[in-house]
C-alpha cells in the first residue's frame, strides 16, 4: 500500500516539476511571483492531501461506513412502534440535556495560547498510547493549534520511540506520517508565514527529521522553490534602496529557508556517528543548494546558506571550532 501511495506521490509532484520549469524559464514581475507561489503551493498541497489520504483514510472509511447514492436520498424510516419511538426520543433530549456544555462545563472560557499549550501536554502525557498527530488536528478543528503544539506532538512522538528497535522505530515513523501531516497542517493554515515558525527553530528541526526519515526531502525542495516571505516582515527594498540595505533585507526576509537548510544538515551530521557516509549527505546537500543559488535569476539567489554550514561548526559556548578539522572530516569520508 505504501508504494502505491509513494507512486501517486510521485506522480502528483509531476505537475509540480512542470509548473518549477514554466517559472523557472522566465522571470516573472513582481506582481505575479505570488499567484505563481500560491499556484505550486496549490499543486503541492493538493498532491500531499491525495498521498495522505491514501495512507490514512478519512474515519468514516476507515469503519466501513460507506454510504451509497441510494441511501443518501432515501426518506428516513419511520418507526412505527409508538412506545419504541417515544422512549427513543426521551433518551435523545436526556442526552442533549446531560451533554450539553452549559451544564457540562459552565460558561466557555477563552484560553490563551499559553493555557492551550498547557492542557495539550496534560493531554498527551496522561494518554501515551494515542497517536500525538490527532491531538494537533483536534486543536485545529477548534482553532486553538499552534506551531508550540505541533512542536510539542513531534516532541512526544519522537520521545516514545526513542526506546524501541531501529526496525520497529521505521514502521512507527512510516505508519503515524507525523512529517507529512504537520507539515500539510502548516500548508493549509499558511502558518509557515508567521514569526513563530520561522523563529522556533526546534519545530523546524523535528519537522526536517521526521520528513527525511520518511523519505520525503523531495518536499523539502519542492518547499524551498517558493518564493515566500513572512507576512510580518512586511514588504521588500525599493529598488532604489542601497545593495546593503536590499542584501540584508532579503536574506533576513527568506531566512525560513536557511533554517530549513540548516535542519536538513544538521539531520544528516546528527546520524555520521554511526552512519559515517552521512556526512556525504550533508555536504551534498550544501553544494545542491548552493548550485541552485548560484544558477537562479530570482528569489532563490537569496537563499541564506551562512548558518547551514556555520552552525556546525560553532560549539556550545558559542565558539567557533576549528574549521579545517570539521572539513577534512568531510573529506575523509568523501574519499572512503
Amino acid at each position: 500500500m505504501f508504494a502505491r501511495a509513494q507512486s501517486s506521490q510521485d506522480e502528483g509532484f509531476s505537475s509540480c516539476t512542470r509548473l518549477q520549469v514554466t517559472f523557472g524559464s522566465h522571470k516573472p514581475a513582481a506582481a505575479t511571483q505570488s499567484k505563481e507561489s500560491h499556484r505550486l503551493l496549490t499543486a503541492l498541497t493538493g498532491s500531499f492531501r491525495k498521498h495522505l489520504d491514501e495512507v490514512h483514510p478519512p474515519k468514516a472509511v476507515e469503519h466501513g461506513k460507506h454510504i451509497t447514492s441510494n441511501e443518501s436520498l432515501s426518506a428516513p424510516r419511520v418507526n412505527r412502534n409508538p412506545t419504541h419511538s417515544s422512549a427513543t426520543l426521551a433518551d435523545k433530549h436526556l442526552a442533549s440535556v446531560l451533554t450539553n456544555p452549559l451544564l457540562a462545563r459552565g460558561p466557555h472560557v477563552v484560553k490563551t495560547p499559553e493555557q492551550e499549550y498547557a492542557s495539550a501536554k496534560v493531554e498527551l502525557h496522561s494518554n501515551p498510547s494515542r497517536d500525538p498527530v490527532t491531538l494537533l488536528e483536534e486543536y485545529q478543528d477548534r482553532g486553538a493549534a499552534t506551531i508550540a503544539i505541533a512542536r510539542l506532538c513531534m516532541e512526544v512522538f519522537r520521545d516514545s520511540i526513542k526506546p524501541l528497535p531501529e526496525d520497529a522505530q521505521r514502521k512507527d515513523v512510516a505508519k503515524t506520517a507525523a512529517g507529512r501531516r504537520v507539515l500539510l497542517w502548516l500548508w493549509q493554515t499558511e502558518r509557515f508565514k508567521e514569526h513563530a515558525f520561522v523563529e522556533d527553530e526546534q519545530f523546524l528541526e523535528l519537522l526536517v527529521e521526521f520528513l527525511m526519515r520518511e523519505g520525503h526531502e523531495k518536499y523539502i525542495w519542492d518547499w524551498l522553490e517558493l518564493d515566500q516571505t513572512l507576512a510580518a516582515d512586511g514588504p521588500l527594498p525599493p529598488t532604489y534602496a542601497s545593495e546593503a540595505i536590499t542584501l540584508k533585507r532579503k536574506h533576513h526576509a527568506y531566512r525560513w529557508k536557511g533554517r530549513l537548510l540548516a535542519a536538513m544538515v544538521d539531520f544528516h551530521v546528527s546520524e555520521a556517528g554511526s552512519k559515517p557516509r552521512n556526512f556525504n549527505k550533508a555536504l551534498d546537500t550544501f553544494i545542491k543548494a548552493g548550485e541552485r543559488k548560484t544558477e537562479s535569476i530570482d528569489h532563490m539567489k537569496w537563499l541564506p546558506l551562512g548558518q547551514a554550514i556555520i552552525r556546525r561548526l560553532v560549539n556550545f559556548e558559542g565558539q567557533v571550532a576549528l574549521i579545517a578539522g570539521w572539513l577534512l572530516r568531510f573529506e575523509a569520508h568523501r574519499d572512503a
